[in-house]
């Protein structure tokens, strides 16, 4: 994958987010934060507990999301993953996925979303998801990876955002991204999406979120 500067800075600008078309998206964190692992010699996060998260804020935290939808659209679902890479990155040259790097998740979410969605709609659920829990966790510095090339390049600004129902979406995780001093945003392949893809089914299949 590219090299990774820890100098490389990304702001994107705030914009204002119709709420009607929003709230269906629109996740807070603040009550469903669940670690499933410990911090590198840091106490178990608790939600809503910012200073029990000893996230490093000059260290680099990867997330990776995924999002789909039965029927397209139809029932929906999203997961989400934030590892922790444990040391400081100064740049990162590897062919597979940075997961790869990472120990340990410090947070998962399976996330059903609804019954009438489409799957676009869906893996935007999952980054907004995704960065809403990095930013509960304390994390400064991210790498974003997905599989949905629709999603990472809207957010790259090379493709358009045609459809008025992403719009928002597309908006809102704008919005989330401009909140952290850096961030890379990567397409990967499925197969290095594996942990997310299950959440999400795993989401569908109950119909829940945990």
């Amino acid at each position: 994958m590219p090299r990774i500067s820890v100098y490389f800075l990304m702001m994107l600008a705030f914009r204002t987010i119709p709420s009607k078309q929003a709230n269906a998206f629109r996740f807070s964190c603040s009550a469903s934060i669940k670690p499933r692992t410990q911090l590198h010699q840091s106490p178990m996060i608790t939600a809503g507990d910012k200073k029990a998260a000893k996230v490093l804020p000059n260290f680099w935290y990867l997330l990776q999301f995924d999002g789909g939808s039965r029927g397209n659209p139809g029932l929906c679902g999203a997961g989400v993953v934030v590892y922790n890479f444990h040391r400081n990155v100064v740049s990162l040259q590897s062919s597979k996925s940075t997961a790869d790097l990472c120990r340990e998740s410090i947070f998962e979410a399976s996330i059903y979303l609804n019954d009438h969605s489409t799957c676009n709609e869906a893996e935007y659920a999952g980054i907004i998801y995704g960065l809403e829990a990095a930013l509960k966790l304390g994390v400064k510095k991210l790498v974003i990876e997905g599989d949905s090339m629709l999603v990472v390049k809207q957010l790259l600004g090379s493709y358009k955002v045609k459809a008025k129902k992403l719009m928002p979406l597309h908006q809102r995780a704008e919005s989330l991204l401009s909140k952290f001093s850096d961030f890379k945003i990567v397409h990967i392949e499925r197969s290095l999406n594996s942990k997310p893809d299950l959440l999400a089914n795993r989401a569908m299949d109950h119909k829940k979120t945990e």
